[in-house]
């Protein structure tokens, strides 16, 4: 009978989920407010055996993942830290990450601990999240067993000289409420001393993201000559979001002490991430290139200082001007070609007599659509005689230039000529046709000319100034008919033939 007990209860081990993933070495104290080649993550075994590290990696929020040297061996009770963004030789204290990407998040992140790759809920040995839910690797971490999925360590950034660390050295089994904030960092040794402010679980319903914080104040430990902490500030930047290149993006940060209270004389700094810096809780800045930027925010008061974070996708502009209808009843229609939410707010329409209109702050144009503003809104274009428009960027960069299409030049005078001299020998070959024929090929400015003049029989006279045919349509002078003029002739040869015969005549008989 024990032996069957004993196989189910060595089944239930082996098949739980959290009895495979207890692992001795565990994500033991991470300092992130320090400056760059400061900050490091302590690994600590608290197992009873050596433990080969080889193909194992680090994830250090944002700084790009560390592989461990092939065959390291972390001792039993034994700790590792790994400094990033430091240059140094590898010895079995200390690793050098010295080609992590950036500094850690001070406001809010996360590191993880794998034992290989691929890196996934299988592989994530040891997790701690701070300052905010949903940073990286949370999920697995959760999945896992190692996590309280929606939990973070009480803060979002300890301020320098702070570190976060387990309030018990090498609990794997990671909760929020199992980490504390100390004082004192302690890289390469134990965390028993009391911490700086107990380490209470912050829950999800109360935490907005970068800036949640429930610390408990710690008492001062007067009989281990331990002080309390100074208090350490808050801020949050805003969440990230999609501009367009030469749109005014607006800013405003917040801060606050350790409980919450607004803070006197704080000082905020803004770095847009493309070279421009700005003082000021509300600060404005305009992206002209795109890219990718990471706007900081750095709060100051007395002696503290914190940095929240957020990422600005700068897209190209893609707003068109489809049409313009000028007059009191006109207007000018924008269409945003582009898949992203663009903010027009601030830019400037101009028509060609000076009249301008500032596009109301946070006007925005939904992707692939369009948007009109009427003349009698802006005021521009309502006279009827602006060929033109001009659409200017917040800080007067031109953005799009439209103008009325042009009429047709007139052709040129060699053409003017052969046209003239077209319709000239139409007028004159209409008179050898017959009248069907003559009314198609003539013009019709001749045709419409002659419609006025009222028909006739065809034996009535000839009037002055047209020529009267057959089928009633009347023909200019020039088109009548010569064969007067024939018969003139010849009648005037034959008489000139007969006189100079008779004259030939007279003078052989006489």
């Amino acid at each position: 009978m024990q032996a069957v007990l004993l196989f189910f209860f060595s089944a239930a081990l082996l098949f739980s989920p959290y009895a495979p993933l207890r692992a001795s070495v565990v994500i033991n104290e991470v300092l992130t407010g320090a400056q760059t080649g400061g900050e490091w993550i302590e690994i600590f075994n608290s197992g009873a055996a050596p433990e080969n590290l080889s193909g194992w990696q680090l994830y250090p929020d944002s700084a790009g993942y560390f592989s461990f040297p092939a065959d390291f061996i972390i001792g039993a009770k034994k700790f590792v830290v790994v400094r990033l963004r430091a240059a140094g030789t590898d010895s079995q204290s200390d690793l050098y990450h010295a080609s992590a990407l950036s500094n850690m998040g001070n406001t809010s992140g996360s590191a993880a601990l794998f034992s290989g790759t691929p890196r996934s809920k299988q592989t994530i040995k040891s997790f701690v999240q701070w300052g905010r839910e949903g940073e990286t690797w949370e999920d697995a971490a959760s999945d896992a067993g190692l996590w309280d999925r929606g939990s973070y360590a009480a803060t979002t950034s300890p301020a320098a000289g702070f570190s976060i660390g387990l309030t018990a050295d090498g609990v794997s089994a990671g909760s929020a409420g199992a980490w504390s904030i100390f004082s004192a960092p302690t890289p390469g040794s134990a965390n028993a001393r009391p911490p700086a402010a107990a380490g209470g679980l912050a829950a999800p319903a109360a935490a907005g993201a970068g800036s949640s914080s429930v610390p408990a104040t710690a008492a001062a430990n007067s009989s281990a000559g331990i002080a309390a902490p100074l208090p350490w500030l808050r801020a949050y930047a805003g969440q990230d979001r999609i501009v367009g290149a030469g749109s005014q993006t607006d800013f405003t940060g917040s801060a606050a002490g350790i409980k919450g209270e607004p803070l006197e004389g704080a000082r905020f700094l803004w770095n847009f991430g493309d070279g421009e810096i700005k003082e000021g809780r509300a600060a404005s800045h305009i992206f002209q290139i795109p890219g990718v930027y990471t706007v900081g925010l750095h709060v100051s008061s007395h002696s503290e200082a914190v940095s929240d974070y957020l990422r600005v996708s700068v897209v190209p502009n893609k707003v068109t001007i489809e049409s313009v209808v000028q007059g009191a009843d006109g207007f000018v229609r924008m269409k945003n070609e582009g898949d992203d939410e663009i903010d027009i707010g601030g830019w400037i329409m101009e028509d060609a007599k000076g009249k301008r209109f500032a596009l109301p702050a946070r006007t925005k144009i939904a992707p692939k659509s369009e948007v009109a503003f009427a003349n009698a809104v802006t005021g521009i274009l309502k006279t009827g005689d602006s060929a033109a428009l001009a659409l200017y960027y917040p800080n007067g960069i031109p953005a799009i230039r439209w103008s009325m299409p042009s009429p047709a030049p007139p052709a040129p005078l060699a053409e003017r000529e052969r046209s003239s001299a077209a319709q000239a020998s139409g007028y004159t070959a209409a008179a050898g046709v017959s009248a069907g024929k003559r009314a198609a090929s003539a013009p019709a400015s001749s045709v419409a000319a002659s419609a006025s003049v009222p028909r006739a029989g065809p034996r009535d006279r000839v009037s002055s100034g047209t020529a009267k045919k057959a089928d009633g349509v009347s023909a200019p002078i020039s088109a009548r008919p010569k064969t007067q003029g024939v018969k003139l002739f010849w009648i005037t040869a034959i008489a000139s033939g007969i006189a100079a015969v008779g004259f030939f005549l007279t003078k052989m008989f006489l």
